[in-house]
């Protein structure tokens, strides 16, 4: 083999392994993206269920909002793109603190011993602070 074709395989195996080295964080973050739309959009869907009395619903946003107050969907750098303010990395106690608020009066609705009206204010709290405006 010739020292031209070497430098050649040599050259590109760097390529690659330095694309894929950069690439991973970037797809990581896009499943990450994906897997907090789909959660949030859940949400959405099971607020209006709940809010007619379903307590299976309910349970459903109790269970969203306790993955969604785990800082590994909310990596640094994982917002753009995304209707995520930057608060929501700047201030993470708080926003994790209101995911919280928001699973609690979801368990308590879904018991049957909370108002689904009050799981509806924690998502509007948090939406005012921390989404930002509808993306183009």
């Amino acid at each position: 083999m010739s020292k031209f074709v070497k430098s050649m395989i040599f050259a590109s195996a760097a390529a690659f392994l330095l694309t894929a080295g950069y690439s991973a964080p970037v797809v990581a973050q896009d499943a990450m993206q994906t897997k907090r739309l789909a959660l949030m959009k859940d949400n959405g869907k099971s607020l209006r269920a709940a809010m007619g009395g379903d307590k299976a619903a309910a349970a459903t946003i109790a269970a969203n909002a306790k993955m969604l107050s785990d800082a590994s969907f909310w990596a640094k750098g994982s917002g753009p793109g995304t209707r995520a303010k930057a608060e929501v990395f700047s201030d993470f106690a708080d926003f994790k603190a209101k995911m919280v608020a928001m699973q609690t009066a979801a368990e308590a609705a879904a018991a049957g011993t909370g108002e689904p009206a009050a799981v509806r204010a924690t998502c509007g709290g948090c939406h005012k602070l921390y989404r930002g405006p509808e993306l183009k």
